[in-house]
């Protein structure tokens, strides 16, 4: 079905503290999704999360193996068609994911990185266990990396509750991350996300319009935080939450007047696609 009435044809959304409520799309936000798919536009996850933590996402707004819908994971290091197939993958070197745990054993911070499947934990805080808990997250705690040096890993992140810590660690090493052509950006006030140079979300969207013929212009992209801020810059139309960070709404020719736990995707649907 071809889109109707509205000059844009994909939205673009990331995922924690945008669309999902404890962990789970409310009910609001299923059926403004629902809706549009409905009348032929597209619906893109684009997330820091790994595929393997957006499929059960996906089920609940029933784009799950679909061959017309995609998803962005990994802030950009893999693209998914929704039946699993995927279209694109960058990973970074064990140099690189190397550096970032020494990084986190200088700081202190936990330690997870992501292979397609899995997620590995090193010394990881308590709040950072209950959180994959509650996300089901397939995941190990492991001793150290020695063991995972011939694997291919596709994100870093250094964990810590207090994201000042970390923004002040980004800050600080700022030259060693271009030295090492590493891209970061931070999320979910606990997260220093750490993939290879030029992979982000816009990146991610770039590839993707590309791959299906379609025209930037025709994108939104809606976000809350630094690693959403390529792909607000790159969309037709950026938007933000009322819960966005500082960079995200700087980023965002739209800011929301509702927080993502106030219907925030759907108020966007409503007025951009189904008006």
């Amino acid at each position: 079905m071809d889109p109707v009435g509205n000059r844009y044809e994909m939205l673009c959304a990331d995922l924690d503290e945008t669309l999902l409520v404890n962990f789970h799309v409310p009910e609001v936000n299923r059926k403004a999704i629902a809706q549009m798919i409905e009348k032929g536009y597209k619906f893109t996850i684009a997330s820091g999360r790994p595929y393997f933590l957006i499929e059960d996402i996906l089920k609940e707004i029933n784009l799950d193996n679909t061959k017309d819908q995609y998803t962005i994971a990994l802030n950009g290091a893999t693209i998914y068609q929704n039946d699993g197939k995927l279209l694109f993958e960058h990973a970074l070197s064990f140099k690189q994911v190397d550096f970032l745990y020494e990084l986190s054993l200088k700081y202190q911070t936990g330690f997870s990185f992501f292979s397609k499947d899995h997620l590995y934990l090193i010394n990881p805080i308590p709040s950072e266990l209950l959180r994959r808990k509650s996300q089901k997250a397939n995941y190990s705690i492991v001793d150290g990396l020695e063991e995972y040096r011939d694997m291919t890993i596709y994100k870093c992140l250094l964990v810590d509750d207090d994201i000042d810590k970390l923004r002040q660690i980004g800050k600080q090493h700022a030259h060693e991350f271009e030295e090492m052509k590493i891209e970061f950006s931070f999320s979910s006030n606990r997260y220093l996300e750490c993939n290879d140079a030029g992979v982000n979300k816009g990146a991610g969207v770039l590839y993707l319009t590309e791959h299906l013929g379609l025209d930037l212009s025709k994108v939104v992209a809606i976000g809350d935080n630094s690693n959403d801020v390529p792909m607000l810059k790159v969309a037709g139309l950026g938007v933000s939450v009322a819960n966005g960070s500082t960079d995200a709404k700087k980023s965002s020719a739209i800011i929301l007047k509702e927080r993502f736990d106030e219907g925030a995707v759907a108020k966007l649907i409503d007025e951009r696609f189904l008006d």
